[in-house]
């Protein structure tokens, strides 16, 4: 509603500033031929008639220009806002399928090009076909037979269009591409400083990043000289129809046809009717050269992110039913055929050498890899996990990845992120004085409140995580190595704390202690994407098979 009144004032402001140009052409023909007549009465009366229109003119232009900022400003907010809203409400899979960097160039490169070329665009357009109107009908008024010119001018306009915005949609697009492809390297080698400068590989990340930025400086070079040469050939245009009027205009005006302040009339008025025509080509293909950007735009806001599904029940077993999957480019699986039925509220661990299976076995289990790149079932008390309503999974499953992510946010809000501030502290406190989680804000003079990411090391961040993973009380919990960075003892606490609790635990580590592996119900071997073997850690290691040998392999 306020966006319908917003377009009524900038239309009310558009036309009013549109009829005061007009006006002020029209009495300064009024003037014009005041003077040559030397009636003098007459000419003062026009001046003042003049600068009431001039700031009538000052005026509307100024409120016309605020409203359509501020018309521009919601419009392209709006946008934003319901493609952050549709971003944070796809599907952890769906949202995937695209690298980062390429929604934040959508969103901070294509918008703001959509916003200059569609929605500014579009007023642009509606400003200058009623300025051309109204242009028409003075000249009408004036002297009709001018009318021919206005009208060949109308069918330069509607030629031109069609034969230039489809180059001009070309450098769009290319453009698009390569602040995506810019923007994505940006993004990927900043992620990797560290590791550009622990192998000396400043210069070549420099060149790689350069080579895109040099791409992408040359292709908006040649989208502006397309522009510049669109806009010459309209100057030669409008000043070719300007000199042909002055010529005839004259000739008539020897003729005593037209008077001194027609001519000055006409021509300020097909000038009203020559930069509207240069404003519609240039609109038109503004408005066009956006066509790939608005269908982005509307498969995002054709998404259906609301599906609904079924919640999750969890009273006896999860079911993986002959599991394969391998990743894109690879010939091996990396899980291949894999059965077994994990039941509730045991503990299990997962082993193997590295690349054996076991971190993309508990994504495919955790639903983090989509349907279509895998075969097999994942049951959930016989229900798919296709099936299950994704939001009522993930408050009720917890996943511990390998990199342990915080928020730039101070490690009280880390922790009790969305749907945990809702939930009770119930032995919170408890697993936080275990892990020494008050010492990590103490060490940095911010207590809990010390900001996490790069103001705490890995292992802190790893408890932290911990901790606002359990407070979740989850019915499952999958972690991959979730004491990786930590020490000894903090390890061994993690996974006790992993023991005791009632939720069923799928957990892979590297540090088999035998103290932790022989308190798990059941430990999974896993060894070239398919089960090895499994069973208890006595019953595994007295049959001396492959968690025999991991054991055996270990450096002591």
């Amino acid at each position: 509603m306020k966006k319908m009144k917003y377009r009524i004032g900038i239309i009310g402001m558009m036309l009013l500033y549109n009829v005061t140009m007009i006006l002020f052409s029209l009495s300064f023909k009024l003037i014009t031929d005041s003077l040559t007549s030397s009636v003098f009465s007459l000419f003062y009366r026009y001046i003042v008639i003049t600068i009431i229109i001039v700031i009538t003119q000052v005026v509307s232009y100024n409120f016309y220009i605020r409203l359509k900022n501020l018309y521009i400003q919601k419009s392209i907010q709006e946008i934003k806002i319901k493609i952050i809203e549709k971003l944070f409400a796809k599907k952890i899979t769906e949202f995937h399928k695209k690298d980062t960097s390429e929604y934040i160039s959508f969103l901070f490169n294509d918008l703001n090009m959509y916003e200059d070329n569609f929605i500014s665009g579009k007023i642009e357009l509606m400003e200058k076909i009623s300025l051309f109107i109204m242009a028409a009908l003075g000249i009408i008024y004036v002297y009709p037979p001018f009318l021919i010119i206005v009208l060949a001018v109308v069918g330069v306009a509607i030629f031109i269009p069609s034969f230039l915005s489809k180059k001009a949609a070309f450098y769009n697009d290319v453009l698009c591409r390569d602040n995506t492809e810019t923007m994505g390297k940006l993004t990927e080698m900043f992620s990797g400083f560290n590791i550009i400068k622990a192998f000396s590989y400043g210069k070549g990340a420099a060149f790689e990043c350069n080579e895109k930025i040099v791409t992408l400086e040359g292709d908006k070079k040649n989208c502006r000289n397309y522009m510049v040469f669109i806009q010459s050939f309209l100057m030669f245009l409008t000043t070719f129809l300007t000199l042909l009027v002055f010529i005839l205009g004259g000739y008539l005006v020897i003729k005593n046809t037209l008077t001194v302040g027609a001519l000055f009339a006409l021509i300020q008025l097909l000038f009203y009717v020559t930069n509207p025509v240069i404003g519609v080509l240039t609109s038109v293909s503004k408005i066009k050269s956006v066509n790939t950007i608005r269908e982005k735009m509307e498969q995002l806001f054709d998404d259906n992110c609301d599906r609904v599904g079924e919640n999750l029940t969890f009273n006896h077993n999860i079911i993986a039913q002959n599991l394969c999957y391998k990743y894109e480019n690879s010939e091996d699986y990396a899980v291949d055929n894999f059965n077994y039925t994990f039941l509730k509220g045991k503990k299990y661990l997962l082993v193997g050498e590295n690349g054996s299976g076991k971190s993309t076995l508990i994504k495919l289990m955790a639903g983090l890899i989509p349907k279509e790149r895998y075969t097999g079932k994942i049951l959930y008390d016989d229900t798919d996990l296709e099936q299950i309503e994704e939001e009522n999974f993930w408050s009720n499953v917890s996943f511990m990845e390998q990199l342990s992510f915080l928020f730039n946010k101070s490690i009280e809000e880390n922790i009790n992120i969305g749907s945990n501030s809702e939930k009770s502290d119930i032995n919170v406190k408890e697993i936080e004085n275990i892990l020494d989680i008050q010492k990590i804000g103490i060490q940095r003079d911010g207590g809990i409140n010390t900001t996490g990411e790069n103001s705490i090391s890995g292992g802190e961040k790893q408890k932290v995580v911990f901790v606002r993973e359990m407070k979740k009380n989850p019915l499952i919990i999958f972690a991959d190595e979730p004491d990786s960075a930590l020490d000894i003892n903090s390890s061994v606490n993690i996974m006790e704390l992993f023991l005791q609790s009632k939720s069923t635990c799928i957990i892979i580590s590297h540090r088999l202690d035998e103290k932790i592996a022989v308190k798990f119900d059941e430990i999974l071997v896993m060894d070239h994407g398919k089960l090895g073997e499994n069973g208890t850690y006595s019953d595994l290691m007295e049959s001396k098979g492959q968690l025999y040998h991991i054991m055996q392999s270990k450096p002591q």
